[in-house]
């Protein structure tokens, strides 16, 4: 259980570091040309064609579109002069975008004029839009410039996954085979542009056809099936589903995290008819999501299902709404016979009974006394927790 939490994790801890750009970038990054790339066959045998998906446009803002190279350099010459604010520093991002649409190594060589933030800032907007422009350039003027910025290599993957798939597959492939330890972040950050623009199909195809680790592949499926649920849930459970032993258990948290927050009822439902590990992992992320949306329909639902040990942690949710604890104390202890881990079983009950305590002490310890299917240790460890150890 745990190591499918640490999986499903991965993608975000990934993304923290991509903010703060710690990591470094291949000693050498060496001009990759323009060499095909071909992924796997479809699971249906049919190619999937990378080009076709519709390019995300990085626009020129309005009120800089259709201006020169000299235009928009005076236009950023004045900006200098005036009071520095954020609106100025919003304008020189403008201008710098405008430019880099038309020139990107002019706009580039005004983004390194800054300092600090915002020369950080500046670059990685020009080298956005350099990068749906010409890919390749922008790439090795990375590799020539900074090849240690391997935030730069990750923003461009990005870019490239939303407009060029096959360039992104194709430089996440090559980064990867110099840098086999930033495997997973360079094929993350190419699939995050692939998803982003509705690429499920190609982003699957990418992962599967991959040369990489079994690891690196459980990771990066559990980044695709849950990027693909929060959209097409029902598409992504049969992919995944398709998926043998480690890959399909670690796709599950992923498909499982994302189905819960669009459709908890329809992600419950799913995970009832599972069977395997990941069973009682996807029923609590499903319950807990549908008891915050409608806690009725979600407590109707689970009193109608089986009593099974994979329901734990969903019946320990139910049994300590506050709501329940509060108003309801001895239906809140009835769902707590439910539980068959004795562990959680007794921390629940303790919970309720603490609350208990407040309104009818006499109560509480009367149940301690006798709770249904407890030792006697454990029935001495509530009677202890409620003050009443004789």
């Amino acid at each position: 259980m745990s190591k499918m939490l640490t999986i499903s994790v991965a993608p975000l801890l990934l993304l923290a570091a991509f903010g703060i750009g710690r990591w470094t970038a291949p000693d050498s990054a060496a001009p990759i040309t323009n060499s095909g790339y071909s992924l796997a066959p479809s699971l249906t045998g049919k190619t999937c064609n990378l080009a076709s998906l519709p390019p995300v446009v990085v626009k020129t803002p309005a009120p800089f579109e259709g201006k020169t190279v000299d235009e928009l350099s005076k236009r950023l010459a004045d900006n200098k002069n005036r009071i520095p604010s954020a609106a100025t520093q919003d304008e020189q991002q403008h201008l710098l975008e405008a430019l880099a649409a038309i020139d990107p190594q002019a706009a580039m060589a005004q983004a390194q004029q800054l300092k600090g933030d915002r020369q950080a800032q500046a670059v990685s907007a020009v080298l956005a839009v350099w990068g749906e422009k010409d890919p390749d350039a922008a790439w090795n003027w990375v590799g020539s410039t900074r090849p240690d910025n391997i935030y730069q290599y990750d923003q461009l993957l990005e870019v490239f996954g939303r407009n060029k798939p096959e360039t992104a597959a194709r430089y996440a492939m090559s980064l990867a085979g110099t840098r086999p330890d930033l495997t997973q972040e360079v094929y993350l950050s190419a699939l995050m542009g692939i998803t982003h623009a509705g690429g499920y199909d190609t982003a699957r195809q990418l992962v599967e056809s991959a040369n990489i680790s079994t690891e690196d592949r459980a990771t990066l499926m559990n980044y695709v099936a849950g990027a693909w649920a929060s959209y097409e849930p029902q598409a992504a459970m049969q992919w995944v589903m398709t998926q043998p032993g480690e890959l399909q258990s670690s796709a599950l948290v992923g498909l499982g995290e994302s189905w819960s927050n669009v459709d908890p009822q329809a992600a419950a439902n799913f995970a009832s008819k599972l069977n395997g590990p990941q069973r009682q992992l996807l029923l609590q992320q499903s319950i807990s999501k549908w008891l915050m949306d409608d806690p009725s329909a979600a407590t109707n639902w689970l009193a109608s299902a089986e009593n099974h040990q994979d329901y734990d942690q969903a019946v320990h949710s139910v049994a300590t709404l506050p709501n329940m604890v509060r108003d309801q104390t001895q239906t809140a202890l009835a769902w707590s016979e439910r539980i068959y881990d004795s562990n959680l079983r007794v921390s629940t009950v303790q919970q309720i009974l603490a609350e208990m305590k407040v309104k009818d002490p006499a109560g509480a310890t009367s149940y301690a006394r006798s709770a249904p299917n407890l030792t006697a240790a454990q029935r001495t460890q509530l009677l202890n927790s409620l003050g009443d150890g004789s």
